[in-house]
Parts: C-alpha cells; sequence; structure tokens
C-alpha cells in the first residue's frame, strides 16, 4: 500500500499568519502546500523562511521580490472581513489562524460553514459549533471561552478519556501545546 495521498484543492486548511509566529509552529501545517495568507507585519518573516506566500492582506507598495507576487488583498475597514471574503470565494472550508489569543473575540461571528483553529505560542484553539467530543490523555491541559467570551479555567485532565463541550455555553476549545 502506497502512502502516497491525492489531496484536492482546498481540502487541506488554509494557514493565515495574522501576528508574527515561529518557524517551528507553522512548519507542521506546510506539509501538502496550503493556501497561505499573511498579513503585512508578517509579510517579511514568511518570505525570510522561503515559504510562498499566495494572499497577503494588505496594500501592495509595490516593492515585492523574490517569488512571484502574491495576491494582494486590499485593506478595508474591517480585516477580518476581508479575510473570510476571501476564505468563502475561495471556497476554503477551514483555516488555521496563527496569532494571539485576542482572535479569538474577533473570529468569533465568521460564518459557521468555515472551520476555525487559532494557533498561538501557548494554545491551539478550536471553535466549535456543536456539542464536541475529544480524547485528551492524562496531563492534558485545556480550557474554554464561553459564548460571552469569558475565559474558563485550566483544566488538567487526571486520566485519559473523552472530554464533551455543550455548544450551547462553550464556543472555543483550547488545548495547551
Amino acid at each position: 500500500m502506497s502512502s502516497h495521498h491525492i489531496v484536492r484543492e482546498n481540502q487541506e486548511p488554509a494557514l493565515v499568519v495574522w501576528d508574527p509566529v515561529r518557524y517551528e509552529d507553522l512548519a507542521e501545517f506546510l506539509e501538502w502546500s496550503p493556501l497561505v495568507i499573511v498579513t503585512e507585519q508578517s509579510m517579511e518573516l514568511v518570505l525570510s523562511w522561503g515559504i510562498r506566500i499566495d494572499v497577503v492582506l494588505g496594500a501592495h507598495d509595490g516593492a515585492f521580490s523574490g517569488q512571484e507576487a502574491p495576491y494582494f488583498a486590499p485593506p478595508g475597514p474591517d480585516t477580518v472581513q476581508t479575510l473570510i471574503d476571501l476564505l468563502s470565494a475561495r471556497q476554503c472550508d477551514a483555516v488555521v489562524v496563527f496569532g494571539e489569543e485576542s482572535l479569538l473575540s474577533t473570529l468569533q461571528n465568521a460564518p459557521w460553514h468555515i472551520h476555525i483553529s487559532v494557533v498561538t505560542t501557548a494554545w491551539r484553539w478550536v471553535r466549535i459549533s456543536a456539542d464536541f467530543h475529544k480524547w485528551f490523555p492524562a496531563g492534558s491541559v485545556w480550557r474554554t471561552f464561553g459564548r460571552s467570551m469569558e475565559p474558563g479555567e485550566e483544566v488538567v485532565s487526571t486520566r485519559d478519556g473523552m472530554i464533551e463541550f455543550d455548544a450551547k455555553s462553550i464556543l472555543w476549545v483550547g488545548e495547551k501545546r
């Protein structure tokens, strides 16, 4: 049996580098050459790693070199809405956003057909729209944000097992990295 897989366009989540990150945090998500979107403040860093950028959320300053120029999504009054419109236009069903925890409240009202994960330096967050079950090994640290965006307390799993989250009150589930 071959270990090669066929990956169709938009099957893998798009990657958005919203805030500068460490290369190690991003590297595991580059395996299938996903759509890579960056903000203006992250563009130079991502280019320095030799990663092909598909879209820049910002204005084109005419000084782009080193690769074929990406598409520049013109900045609007709401950069998040520009991102959501872009993902919808490209039929991206899932996105992994690298940035700060403040993105959780910024992205909370994105359309539900887009599955969103937010990766920070310390946490990996998943927005849930229905009841959510996840297996956590003993010693895992997790927490939630409710629909009111009130942070929950950190919880440490005492044993291996499934944990269920109620989507009526929980919006984001985060696992410490």
